[in-house]
């Protein structure tokens, strides 16, 4: 019964918040409006721009990374040494 009653006074405040950003003027426009000049001024575009551009090179160096046939990581051989530490290793184990 709480969590309804909190889920509704949430759902009122919500649709309070939004009908006040979307209808009253506050310095000549209205919350959204505002909101709307600042996200399309040049300014926020061009960080817009610059977090897409990382993003997509982050991600492209990651898939490149999962694609290359050692996961990026150079290869290592396993000498006859280290080939008889590992099978003097497991003998002991059993």
């Amino acid at each position: 019964m709480w969590s309804l009653f909190k889920g509704l006074v949430f759902l009122v405040l919500l649709a309070a918040g939004i009908f006040f950003a979307v209808t009253v003027p506050v310095g000549g426009a209205t919350l959204a409006e505002h909101t709307r000049d600042i996200w399309r001024s040049r300014e926020v575009q061009a960080k817009v721009q610059r977090v897409k551009s990382g993003v997509s090179d982050t991600l492209a160096q990651k898939l490149d990374r999962a694609l290359s046939p050692n996961g990026g990581s150079p290869q290592r051989e396993i000498n006859d040494t280290d080939r008889k530490r590992l099978e003097e290793l497991l003998r002991t184990a059993r």
